[in-house]
């Protein structure tokens, strides 16, 4: 049982807006993201909300997931993830650790993860593109404890830091692992990279 944890708890502050509930091919971007997390391989999909939670709940209407409210989202991203390993049933084995900001990240990629997660044995799969790390990330049940105990708004890079000669590195062909959306130009300049390649 390997779970998604999809972290749609935040302000946006950069951006100026909540970016989750952005127009992204016809939908919210949340929606957008939670099924390309829904049509991978991932056995459960739990979505960390906390700011504009009713807006994003509404946007997920209708899909197969379960939603998690994280009511110290103000406190930083750490508490989303310990909010979604908090409400995980007890026999999942890992995690894939999604950003809900990261529309261009393809299902086959979280699903290359995940068998790298069940090859591998490591206790951490991380995706790589062009030398640069990314997201998703895979963490298994040994690391939970490490996961709940991270505070701040930094998510889980404490973690692969310390871990880093236990990472299994995953090289893959989608620049969609770095792509996330935390600014008014930074979303500009991937609706411009989706219609160049429409």
């Amino acid at each position: 049982m390997i779970a998604g944890i999809l972290l749609a708890a935040g302000r946006s502050q950069r951006m100026g807006q909540p970016k989750l509930l952005l127009p992204w091919r016809g939908v919210p971007l949340v929606r957008h993201v939670a099924q390309i997390a829904l049509d991978s391989n991932l056995d459960e999909l739990l979505v960390v909300v906390g700011h504009r939670a009713d807006h994003v709940r509404a946007a997920l209407e209708g899909l197969p997931v379960r939603i998690v409210h994280n009511a110290s989202f103000l406190e930083g991203q750490s508490t989303s993830i310990q909010a979604g390993v908090q409400a995980l049933r007890q026999d999942t084995e890992a995690v894939a650790v999604m950003l809900g900001d990261q529309p261009l990240l393809e299902p086959a990629t979280v699903n290359m993860l995940l068998a790298a997660y069940k090859v591998s044995a490591a206790p951490i799969v991380v995706p790589r593109y062009k030398g640069r790390r990314g997201n998703p990330v895979v963490l298994e049940q040994s690391l939970f404890p490490a996961l709940l105990a991270l505070t701040g708004d930094e998510g889980a890079r404490p973690i692969l830091r310390k871990q880093e000669a236990q990472i299994h590195w995953v090289d893959v062909a989608d620049e969609g692992i770095l792509l996330d959306v935390d600014t008014p130009e930074m979303f500009a300049s991937v609706v411009e990279r989706v219609s160049n390649h429409a």
